[in-house]
């Protein structure tokens, strides 16, 4: 007689399976508040970071505009937005202008110093920038655009 070799197939019974399938499902179900918590952070963090490079940008072409002759108005803030489709856009009808060989605005030379695309990495914000008058400080927020009130009527 040949002696055969006992055959030792056996694999891992369907107890076993479903056991380590619920452990697993366990540990998923606990870990994923804190999985979104991390994700939640880390676009906060991105927009906080896109919003800090933006007004260095805002920054440097205000300080070319003054360089050029432009100068900051006693009065009406400039009020510029970022929105979804990364164009920038007047929020208020406050773009500061001179005029020194044509009309040159404060936008203009905001876009020349962006690129004027704006497409900020991983960013779903939009982005309130404010030039205040007087002081020519410049902020810029991620959030909702604020909405203009209506002119008062005749």
């Amino acid at each position: 007689m040949k002696n055969r070799a006992k055959k030792n197939n056996k694999g891992f019974s369907l107890v076993e399976l479903i056991v380590v399938v619920l452990i697993i499902g366990v540990i998923a179900v606990a870990l994923a508040p804190q999985v979104m918590k991390w994700v939640g952070e880390s676009k906060t963090n991105t927009d906080n970071n896109n919003a800090a490079t933006l007004k260095s940008i805002v920054q440097a072409a205000l300080a070319d505009w003054q360089k050029d002759g432009g100068s900051i108005p006693a009065s009406g803030d400039a009020v510029y937005y970022i929105d979804t489709d990364k164009t920038l856009k007047i929020h208020n009808s406050s773009d500061w202008k001179f005029t020194k060989d044509g009309e040159k605005l404060l936008s203009t030379y905001i876009n020349t110093a962006a690129g004027a695309d704006y497409t900020l990495p991983n960013s779903e914000a939009t982005f309130v920038i404010t030039v205040t008058a007087t002081t020519g400080k410049v902020t810029v927020e991620p959030g909702a655009v604020p909405t203009v009130p209506a002119p008062p009527g005749p």
